[in-house]
C-alpha cells in the first residue's frame, strides 16, 4: 500500500520504486538465463547416439547427443550493465564444435567434412522467450521489487 500526500511524495515513491526495480533487474536477467540454459540443454537431449558413429541428426535438427559434452558446455555470463538501466548476459556453448553445429561449416582434418546447420541455440532461445514461464520469472522478481 502506497500513501502519498502530494506530488513530491508521489515523485519520491516512484523514484524509490524505480531504484528497487533496477536493483532487481540483474537477478531477473540471471533467472532468465537459467531458464534459457535449461531449454538449450533440453534441445541437446532430444536424440542420442553411440560414440564413434556419425550423428543421426538431419540438417536443421539439433545435433544428436553422443557424449553430452556440447550439452554440458552451455554456460552464461553473470549479468552485466551495458548502460544505466540496461542489463545483459551472454549465453552459449563453449566446445570447439558448438558454433559449427549451430551455423554450419567445414570441419575435420584439412576441413574435409561439411557439417550442415543443426541449430539448437537460436531455436531454444526463441522458444524460451515466447514461454509465459520465462516472462513470469521476470515479472515475479520485478513485482517483489515494486512492492518494496
Amino acid at each position: 500500500m502506497l500513501t502519498v500526500r502530494g506530488v513530491d511524495d508521489l515523485r519520491a515513491a516512484l523514484e524509490e520504486m524505480t531504484t528497487r526495480v533496477q536493483r532487481a533487474t540483474p537477478q531477473a536477467v540471471e533467472a532468465g538465463a537459467k531458464e534459457m540454459k535449461s531449454a538449450v540443454q533440453a534441445k541437446l537431449e532430444l536424440k542420442s547416439h553411440a560414440r564413434g558413429t556419425p550423428t543421426p541428426a538431419a540438417p536443421g535438427e539439433p545435433p544428436a547427443k553422443i557424449d553430452g559434452r556440447l550439452r554440458d558446455s552451455v554456460r552464461y555470463d553473470p549479468p552485466m550493465q551495458t548502460q544505466p538501466g540496461l542489463w545483459m548476459t551472454v549465453l552459449g556453448a563453449t566446445t570447439v564444435y558448438a558454433a559449427i553445429h549451430e551455423l554450419s561449416g567445414w570441419a575435420g582434418r584439412n576441413h574435409a567434412s561439411f557439417i550442415p546447420k543443426r541449430p539448437y541455440l537460436r531455436p531454444a532461445a526463441e522458444e524460451t522467450m515466447r514461454n509465459p514461464a520465462f516472462r513470469a520469472a521476470f515479472a515475479k522478481i520485478w513485482a517483489v521489487a515494486i512492492q518494496g
